[in-house]
C-alpha cells in the first residue's frame, strides 16, 4: 500500500485531479484508480513513469527510501564509462514505441499521438539500418588511411543532414570499428 499512498500524496500535491494525472503521463484513468486505492500494483514501466512525471525514485515510490529524490551521480569521463551497444539500445526504443504502448514526451507530460510514434518509429529504423548498412561497408573497406570511401562520403552527408542521427550511427560504427579492429589483431598474433 506504500505505492498507493505516495502516489496518492504526490498526485494531490501537484494539484492534479487522477483524470489530469492520467492524461498527462498517459496511465489509464481507471488503474490511476486502482494503483491509489491499492487494488492493483504498477509495472515497471508505469513505475518509471510515474518516478519521472514526479521527479523521484521509484525506490521511494515503492517505500524502500522515505528520501523523495535520487541523489546527484557523478557524471563519468566518456572512457570511463562502460561500453555499451547503441543498436540495442535503438531496438529497445522502437519496442517502447510499438503500436500498443503508451508513450509520453515533454518528461512524461504529454501523451504521444500516433502519427509522431509512427514518424518516431520510422525514424530510428532508418537511423539503425543506415549505421548498419554503413557499419559493413566501412569493415570491407580497401580505402587508404585518410582517404574517404564511399561509405564514409555516404556517412557524412546523412550525419549532416540529421543531427540527431549523428550520435547514434557514429557510435554504432566506432563500437563494430573497434570489434572489427580487435577481431584483426587476435588474428596478427
Amino acid at each position: 500500500m506504500v505505492f498507493a499512498d505516495r502516489l496518492r500524496a504526490l498526485r494531490k500535491k501537484s494539484g492534479l485531479t487522477q483524470d489530469e494525472f492520467s492524461k498527462q503521463t498517459g496511465i489509464g484513468r481507471s488503474a490511476v484508480g486502482m494503483y491509489e486505492s491499492g487494488k492493483r500494483e504498477p509495472n515497471y514501466t508505469t513505475l518509471s513513469k510515474v518516478a519521472r512525471f514526479y521527479h523521484v525514485s521509484t525506490d521511494y515510490l515503492l517505500g524502500r527510501t522515505d528520501t523523495p529524490a535520487e541523489p546527484p551521480t557523478r557524471k563519468t569521463e566518456p572512457s570511463a564509462r562502460k561500453p555499451h551497444d547503441v543498436q540495442q539500445q535503438l531496438r529497445s526504443l522502437l519496442a517502447d514505441l510499438a503500436p500498443d504502448s503508451s508513450c509520453t514526451f515533454c518528461n512524461g507530460h504529454e501523451p504521444l499521438d500516433d502519427v509522431t510514434r509512427d514518424f518516431l518509429r520510422r525514424s530510428l529504423e532508418n537511423i539503425l539500418l543506415t549505421a548498419q548498412q554503413l557499419s559493413k561497408s566501412q569493415a570491407t573497406s580497401h580505402a587508404k588511411p585518410g582517404e574517404d570511401d564511399t561509405a564514409t562520403r555516404i556517412g557524412k552527408k546523412i550525419l549532416a543532414a540529421t543531427p540527431a542521427a549523428q550520435i547514434a550511427i557514429s557510435q554504432i560504427i566506432s563500437a563494430d570499428n573497434n570489434n572489427h579492429a580487435n577481431a584483426h589483431k587476435g588474428q596478427n598474433i
